[in-house]
């Protein structure tokens, strides 16, 4: 093996593109455990400006097409992600939710939808220990895209669904809790043409509509991404004449695109707009405010260096432009979220192909006067694109997005970076294994169980099982690996427990049981 790599470096020093592909070819042949490892290895010999051996993502999905849209931690300390899969599921696309714990361990994966479109935007907290995913499905109500919030709880088992239904193709795009336990919902709705508008639904806490509002003309699509509540009401950002996916592919747009910002109180009611427009495509995506200030994030194609920069507008609390910034390099630059941390410094993440073969995860940290702390381009094997970045309890930064394998093979990725941008390692792997298993009983009454594989050569290394917060009750580890086991759980309380079965194979099987 030595050699091997000795080659591909000598290789890398006096002909680049052909030893990334070769490195690369290689890596696609190899297990995901060990992708960041290798990864690694490759950065070490690039002149680049990315980390090495720290680099680390942790990949979740199958042998399909998954996406990361929207990440929170849970009152234990570990994460939900929500995005889509069409690995597993009942459908095309199924809405997605991850669960990892405190311990790097993967509690479950699940999917949730119909045999059609159901692809999840958000999630949030709903309090009582469930969540709500919120996006837009087909099948649940009339045949047409809706408004979806699917509600499950801390097991990820499905508690309920509110479909919001008005006979006309309809996008979610972001969900936020409000101060008076109502709920704000934004997206793109068909109201008056077969276009679509800006719109932006309010709720009470038994999701009963209070109010609703669109804007934009006919004749084109306008998208509302982001809201965000303030002392005056919500704050709401989007693209008119937009576009709804990764990325805008020119020159296939008909016309410019302009962002949009309103200010809207809480009735509902429109106290400012502001519009940006510019020569050329303007995509508005993310909005927060810190203070007296708000932050507008997009991109542009009308200012800047690049093929698109990063756009940040900064306005006073009555919508009048106070200052705007750009960032980004000879490529394209994508900014799709913006956050405030502890700090009151600002968080931008999204993706970037500036002096890269692929694009490439972007974050960049920046103070409230628009100067650049650090800037970060993490590369993967083949395009990364990031969606949404959260502070931690710890302090630290987290990230979710997609991972591209190929075009056929796409994950969730989960990263962590801490407050100067070092890449937080993290070794674990998280690929469930395909290998059946079997616990019986299940429920268990009585304190024992046997858990089995159905193949003699697929023993069971290790039994870790945890509680509805994600913390550690029981693990077990076999000296010697066995195919069927004796599980004790006398010890353990009556209720719900995800078990996490280890094999030798590699990987490891989710399951959960009930204690009586």
């Amino acid at each position: 093996m030595g050699g091997y790599f000795y080659e591909v470096f000598l290789i890398y020093l006096s002909r680049e593109l052909r030893a990334q592909y070769c490195v690369f070819g290689f890596l696609k042949m190899m297990n995901k455990k060990i992708i960041p490892f290798i990864i690694g290895i490759v950065l070490i010999c690039s002149n680049t400006k990315l980390f090495s051996q720290q680099e680390a993502f942790m990949l979740f999905g199958g042998s399909g097409i998954e996406e990361g849209k929207s990440l929170l931690q849970t009152p234990s300390g570990g994460y939900m992600i929500s995005g889509r899969t069409r690995s597993i599921g009942s459908g095309s696309d199924d809405y997605y939710l991850i669960n990892v714990n405190t311990q790097n361990e993967l509690l479950f994966d699940n999917s949730y939808g119909g045999p059609h479109h159901d692809r999840c935007q958000s999630i949030i907290s709903l309090g009582n220990g469930t969540y709500g995913l919120f996006g837009q499905s087909w099948d649940f109500a009339g045949g047409r895209l809706n408004f979806n919030l699917t509600i499950v709880d801390a097991f990820g088992g499905l508690v309920n669904r509110e479909v919001f239904f008005r006979d006309k193709r309809d996008l979610g795009l972001k969900i936020i809790k409000t101060s008076d336990d109502g709920y704000v919902m934004v997206g793109m709705a068909q109201v008056f043409d077969g276009h679509g508008q800006m719109f932006i639904m309010k709720t009470g806490g038994d999701f009963n509509v209070v109010w609703e509002q669109d804007f934009g003309a006919g004749g084109r699509k306008d998208y509302a991404f982001d809201v965000f509540e303030n002392e005056n009401g919500y704050l709401l950002i989007g693209t008119y004449s937009g576009f709804y996916g990764m990325y805008a592919s020119f020159p296939d747009f008909q016309e410019k695109s302009d962002i949009g910002i309103i200010q809207l109180d809480f009735n509902g009611d429109t106290l400012w707009t502001y519009e940006y427009v510019g020569d050329n495509f303007d995509f508005g995506y993310s909005i927060c405010q810190v203070d007296d200030k708000i932050f507008a994030l997009g991109s542009t194609k009308s200012e800047g260096v690049g093929s698109f920069d990063i756009l940040l507008l900064e306005l006073d609390i009555e919508g009048n432009l106070l200052n705007s910034y750009t960032y980004g390099d000879i490529g394209f630059e994508y900014g799709y979220k913006i956050i405030s941390d502890s700090d009151n410094n600002l968080l931008i993440v999204g993706s970037s192909n500036s002096n890269l073969n692929s694009p490439a995860l972007y974050v960049l940290k920046i103070d409230l006067d628009g100067e650049q702390l650090f800037e970060r381009r993490i590369e993967g094997i083949d395009a990364v694109y990031g969606y949404d970045i959260i502070e931690n309890t710890s302090g630290n930064y987290m990230i979710t997005g997609t991972y591209t394998i190929d075009e056929s093979d796409k994950d969730v990725f989960l990263l962590g970076l801490d407050k100067e941008g070092d890449i937080i390692d993290n070794d674990t792997n998280y690929q469930l294994t395909q290998e059946p298993i079997t616990i019986y009983p299940n429920p268990i009454l009585g304190g024992k169980t046997i858990v089995s594989t159905f193949n003699n050569d697929v023993l069971i290394e290790s039994v870790v099982i945890f509680d509805a917060a994600g913390r550690i009750v029981k693990e077990t580890n076999y000296s010697s690996p066995q195919q069927k086991i004796r599980l004790n759980v006398n010890d353990l309380k009556s209720g719900y427990y995800i078990i996490n079965t280890r094999l030798n194979v590699g990987g490891k099987h989710v399951n959960k049981i009930i204690v009586y």
